[in-house]
């Protein structure tokens, strides 16, 4: 049943409170009865409460499945930020993907939303100046078990790996207005960016009847317009994980943390392009020890590449590179 996919899929998403707070402004603006639906609960009571919405014509299948794309299309990414070049803005047209690519289904096909979706699927939403290409699809990565890894008397490890599918949610967007250009590819393994990698290049496979990425997309300048985003105070900034040798700002929605820049005495400034974060309290000695996970490096990679992790509101934070 499509809704108990949608729930399953919002709650796997982290996201329980926006389909109860969905579920909340539903039943406030339909002046629904109060026992018409629940508003919160559990997975199936959300999923009974869901149905019951429907059935009453409080809200539509259709809201729901704008709210879960909503949900999965915009966090828990990797964005890869271009511009259209001529060529690209002559054959990326809204036109051009029409012929290619099917319009997204109402109601869509309900094992699009399957834990584990039997095929992969893709579909053009135009609206405009935003024309979307979404692929839902498998993809394949290797995770530890650590029940299966041995310590030998030795104190030597033997490490098994095993494989793990899931579903994974791509996406083009392309601001036909702006030439802004996004490849967001699922972040669904969070321990390396190699999966990512490996997903980019089977993506714009994919899309190859329409997309030739290297003549149509040229990347987007990431080292020269970071420090405007460090600038902005609309991003978070854990002072806990400014980690790693190439691009390791992690960006966060959720503000829980002390935000590095409200440490004493940061600076964050270019230094042969190296951003410097000093906290004053430390010993000298003490920053130099932590100096390789207190400094981060942008590289300019082939694909201007840039991690943002976050569970939602990833492309606003991409966005602000560009403003």
């Amino acid at each position: 049943m499509l809704v108990e996919k949608l729930v399953d899929r919002i709650i796997e998403s982290h996201a329980k409170n926006r389909l109860e707070n969905f579920l909340k402004a539903a039943k406030e603006k339909s002046a629904a009865p109060v026992r018409a639906f629940a508003t919160a609960g559990s997975r199936d009571q959300l999923v009974k409460a869901l149905g019951s919405a429907i059935q009453g014509r409080f809200v539509t299948l259709q809201e729901v499945v704008s709210l879960m794309d909503r949900i999965e299309e915009n966090g828990a990414h990797h964005i890869f930020m271009f511009d259209l070049t001529e060529a690209g803005r002559a054959a990326l047209t809204e036109k051009a993907l029409q012929n290619v690519f099917k319009l997204l289904p109402d109601p869509p096909p309900e094992d699009m939303y399957s834990e584990v979706p039997a095929r992969p699927y893709t579909f053009l939403r135009i609206r405009d100046p935003i024309i979307a290409l979404k692929q839902v699809r498998l993809t394949t990565y290797m995770m530890l078990d650590p029940k299966k890894t041995v310590t030998l008397p030795s104190g030597e490890q033997t490490i098994t790996r095993v494989p793990v599918e899931r579903r994974a949610v791509n996406m083009l967007v392309i601001n036909v207005k702006t030439g802004a250009v996004e490849i967001r590819i699922d972040r669904s393994d969070s321990t390396t960016d190699a999966t990512a990698i490996e997903d980019f290049d089977r993506f714009v496979t994919d899309m190859k009847d329409s997309l030739k990425w290297r003549e149509h997309l040229a990347p987007f300048p990431v080292r020269s317009s970071f420090p405007k985003m460090v600038d902005s105070r609309d991003i978070f900034m854990k002072a806990a994980q400014i980690v790693g040798s190439d691009i390791a700002g992690t960006v966060s929605s959720v503000r829980q943390w002390t935000d590095v820049r409200d440490t004493p005495r940061y600076n964050f400034s270019p230094v042969n392009d190296r951003w410097d974060i000093v906290r004053a309290s430390e010993p000298t000695s003490v920053r130099q020890k932590k100096r390789a996970i207190q400094n981060f490096m942008l590289s300019s990679t082939l694909l201007t590449f840039m991690v943002l992790s976050a569970q939602r509101s990833t492309s606003a934070r991409a966005s602000s590179l560009r403003n």
